[in-house]
């Protein structure tokens, strides 16, 4: 039978893509976009079998002495098991799981893992729509979110990835938030600083979004005038400065994973020996051979491993992936990037509260590499997945700012008189 594509119905629905645009998002609308993704996550994974690795494991064991130790920090860090200070708060809610839940505490970690990834997305696309309101960036932050593998596969993993993802973004939404906001602006900046100690003692990864939320408080005043303008000489500026400063610190780590007694703190010495021996056997991305150095001689051999680790971090598309996955990656790697340096450049001329969001972006985007630039870079990426949902807030606002273009280059009563024979 054909189709009726006369119908009232129709034409409806094609008017209200064409006007994305331009139209604002209300509440309705909104709570059944939300549904719908919490349907998504419940179907697909709820019902999934959990998957565990060797980090579950030892997290297991070490949650194990915890809940032994009663949860108290300083008879658990006593303890002859090696001290994991900056997991404290990951150990303790396996131990809390454990003792709730007992045999199905891993089953109980993956729902709580589908709650963090949903109310991480929710927070996302609400940002989102502080600085975009429209249909569009609605449409496409989702779409964003239930077609990024890099992120989602991770959610029947019994491992910190996705607490600790939304940790990180909501740090990064209450400091962003506390900027543009006339009333208890202090309070919610720090909370979001509260929040970056959290994450701190959640997993190590913590260090460069509590590097964030210093340096987001301690320079935030200055990237905007007395009229609130953002000034994008300042943030270029800055972004050069961390760009620069990334590169010394490769220099200094490469003399350090050279000869790690040189380091002043004896109490590291270990940590750092270990890591250095990694680095004496040529190895960038671990399980990765084609990534692996020859045995690293002078200084300069030391560094260029890192830079490798740093590139290797933020590659965008990988043989391992799917022509999906690497098609996802490709689009919020590139959209996010191209958006944080177009905000700080001359010629933008995108509004202050887009340009303030999209450079933090990127400045959390590079001190995330350069931080696991010295440290680890995994063969699955894993390490990367707090900045997803990041990349998707910058990626839909330039999105949002293409379909604006095509709205008002063409315009919804061209489309409309072109498509009248409808």
């Amino acid at each position: 039978m054909k189709a009726d594509y006369s119908s009232s119905s129709f034409k409806a629905g094609l008017y209200w893509i064409l006007q994305c645009g331009s139209r604002g998002v209300n509440l309705y609308i909104r709570i059944i976009f939300y549904i719908l993704i919490g349907a998504f996550l419940i179907s697909t994974y709820f019902f999934r079998d959990v998957q565990t690795s060797g980090d579950t494991v030892r997290f297991s064991e070490s949650a194990d002495v915890l809940i032994r130790s009663n949860f108290n920090p300083s008879i658990y860090f006593k303890s002859s098991i090696e001290s994991q200070l900056f997991y404290y708060f990951w150990l303790a809610l396996i131990g809390k799981m454990k003792s709730i839940a007992v045999n199905d505490w891993k089953a109980f970690l993956v729902y709580t893992n589908i709650a963090a990834a949903y109310l991480t997305i929710i927070m996302t696309i609400e940002a989102i729509l502080k600085v975009v309101n429209t249909r569009s960036a609605l449409i496409f932050s989702s779409l964003l979110f239930m077609t990024s593998t890099e992120y989602l596969q991770w959610i029947t993993w019994v491992l910190s990835d996705i607490i600790y993802t939304f940790l990180a973004s909501l740090v990064f939404m209450l400091l962003l938030t506390s900027v543009h906001m006339t009333k208890y602006n202090s309070m919610v900046k720090w909370s979001g600083l509260i929040m970056a100690i959290i994450s701190f003692f959640f997993r190590p990864s913590g260090i460069p979004i509590l590097f964030f939320s210093i340096v987001f408080i301690l320079i935030t005043p200055t990237l905007f005038d007395k009229d609130r303008v953002f000034h994008k000489r300042v943030a270029g500026f800055i972004l050069a400065l961390l760009i620069v400063s990334g590169l010394i610190l490769s220099l200094l780590w490469g003399w350090l994973m050279k000869d790690p007694e040189l380091l002043p703190l004896k109490i590291l010495h270990p940590s750092f020996t270990q890591l250095s021996n990694e680095y004496k056997t040529g190895i960038v991305v671990y399980l990765k051979e084609e990534t692996y150095q020859p045995p690293p001689v002078t200084v300069i051999d030391f560094t260029t491993i890192t830079l490798l680790k740093i590139f290797y971090y933020l590659q965008v598309i990988s043989k391992n992936h799917s022509i999906f996955h690497n098609a996802s990656n490709l689009l919020i790697f590139s959209f996010s990037g191209f958006a944080g340096i177009y905000s700080a450049s001359p010629w933008s001329c995108w509004s202050d509260k887009k340009k303030h969001v999209t450079w933090w972006v990127l400045f959390v985007m590079l001190s995330y590499a350069i931080f696991y630039g010295t440290q680890y870079v995994d063969y699955d990426s894993r390490y990367r997945i707090p900045l997803i949902p990041l990349m998707i807030l910058s990626s839909s606002i330039v999105f949002n700012e293409i379909w604006m273009f095509i709205h008002n280059k063409f315009g919804v009563d061209t489309c409309r008189s072109q498509l009248s024979w409808l």
